[in-house]
């Protein structure tokens, strides 16, 4: 039992449990929309769930699922190459000819095979033109070092000619009769030049 002292309360800082963070992620919210078109597709027409229209569907969509993915890999080894969806083109094109030509299925394989990693091997075999960063030593003359000269205060005997000059000019306030001034404290100072 816990005294009136001690008791429970909530630290902000503990991090949620890996069930909650999953529900209020972006790939959650991507499911539940995906399956909410799934859904409302189904309900709007009879032939959604069509394996026909199933099979259809998946083969328009496996060209692009195949650029996205090569795509996806190539972005995130953090290189650019926008030779993706060319390849696959002349591959394609290349199977067709020979689809028109007579060859059977195994020997359209090869010839995509064949076709598309002669392109991928050109394309890596290009000669990389880095540029070369090399360190070049600076003219470096240093500043000369500032020197500081303290030059000493003036020192001027009391009740002299020099000594009322410079009084006068140093404080405003200073009366020559008793050669004091007023300071910023508000009281009487004897002026002593140095």
């Amino acid at each position: 039992m816990m005294s009136a002292e001690q008791t429970a309360r909530y630290v902000p800082d503990r991090l949620k449990s890996p069930a909650a963070r999953w529900v209020k992620s972006w790939e959650s919210l991507l499911i539940v929309v995906a399956l909410a078109i799934f859904l409302v597709n189904s309900f709007a027409s009879p032939y959604f769930l069509d394996p026909w229209n199933l099979s259809d569907a998946s083969f328009n969509f496996t060209e692009k699922a195949l650029i996205a993915f090569a795509m996806a890999l190539v972005i995130i080894s953090g290189e650019i190459d926008l030779s993706v969806a060319a390849i696959i083109a002349l591959t394609s094109t290349a199977m067709g000819y020979a689809a028109q030509a007579g060859f059977d299925t195994p020997m359209l394989v090869a010839i995509g095979l064949a076709t598309g990693l002669g392109c991928g091997g050109a394309i890596a075999s290009q000669p990389r033109y880095e540029e070369r960063r090399v360190y070049v030593e600076p003219d470096y003359y240093p500043e000369p070092e500032r020197r500081v000269i303290y030059r000493p205060a003036p020192s001027y005997e009391p009740w002299t000619q020099s000594w009322y000059r410079y009084c006068s000019q140093r404080y405003r306030s200073f009366d020559p009769n008793s050669g004091t001034f007023v300071g910023y404290d508000g009281r009487e100072h004897f002026c002593t030049a140095g």
